[in-house]
């Protein structure tokens, strides 16, 4: 069933309203004719399933959709052409390759034997590395006392805002429902409506139809009628043509 309703628009650069007419082919929450009427919802299917196999037939003709859809998009851009490093780190990703554990020999404390331990290179690198896992050391305990003096409240904090952010998320979620079922509201009371305003013109059209029908019925007859008449009127004049013909 279609509703097609009037709605007034002011059109650009001109003083008067220009009135249009939208067309809705079809109203969810009046049509019934799958439900009343037999064999319908089967013949649709049907013709559904007939033009999905249509499509599919077109795609395999085609080369495919996803080949038609890939000869549509831009050129894939190259990401990071100056640094090997993060292609490299892109790559691995793509191939879902592993990262690499930090390495912690950097942090080891040794100290040269055998022949290095004569060695003032080897004792100078042994050095280094024990500075380096030194200043490890250090950063870790400067991170451990950070975190016990800050650390409760900051993870107090992140869950109060975690908190608010779900919040914020549940009355969003909430206001979009409420908008969804004010919007199916109104829109069923809108077609509801419609439907009915479509159901009673459909019925004044089946009528006038019906009574365009019985005047035509009616002249139909009445013509028949009068040819009748005339025919009898013929024969009665030839009747009395003939009877003044016998008078005199």
């Amino acid at each position: 069933m279609s509703l097609i309703v009037p709605s007034s628009s002011q059109g650009e650069g001109s003083s008067h309203a220009v009135t249009q007419r939208a067309a809705y082919d079809a109203l969810p929450y009046h049509d019934r004719e799958l439900e009343n009427v037999p064999g319908l919802k089967s013949r649709v299917d049907k013709e559904i399933q007939a033009e999905l196999q249509s499509i599919a037939a077109r795609d395999k003709a085609s080369g495919g959709a996803i080949g038609v859809v890939k000869d549509r998009l831009p050129v894939e851009p190259k990401l990071f052409e100056h640094r090997s490093d993060l292609q490299a780190e892109l790559s691995r990703i793509a191939e879902g390759n592993k990262t690499k554990a930090i390495d912690g020999s950097r942090y080891a404390l040794s100290s040269p034997s055998g022949n290095a331990a004569s060695d003032a290179h080897a004792w100078d690198k042994a050095l280094s590395q024990a500075e380096a896992a030194l200043g490890h050391a250090n950063v870790r305990r400067s991170n451990l006392e950070l975190e016990k003096k800050f650390g409760a409240n900051l993870w107090r904090l992140h869950n109060f805002q975690q908190e608010s952010m779900l919040r914020q998320y549940e009355k969003a979620v909430e206001d979009m429902r409420t908008q969804t079922a004010d919007l199916n509201r109104s829109r069923k009371m809108s077609q509801t409506q419609g439907g009915e305003t479509l159901s009673r013109l459909e019925s004044k059209w089946a009528e006038c139809i019906s009574r365009n029908l019985q005047v035509e019925v009616a002249t139909l007859q009445g013509l028949a009628e009068v040819e009748e008449l005339k025919g009898k009127r013929e024969e009665l004049q030839t009747r009395l043509a003939q009877l003044d013909a016998e008078a005199r």
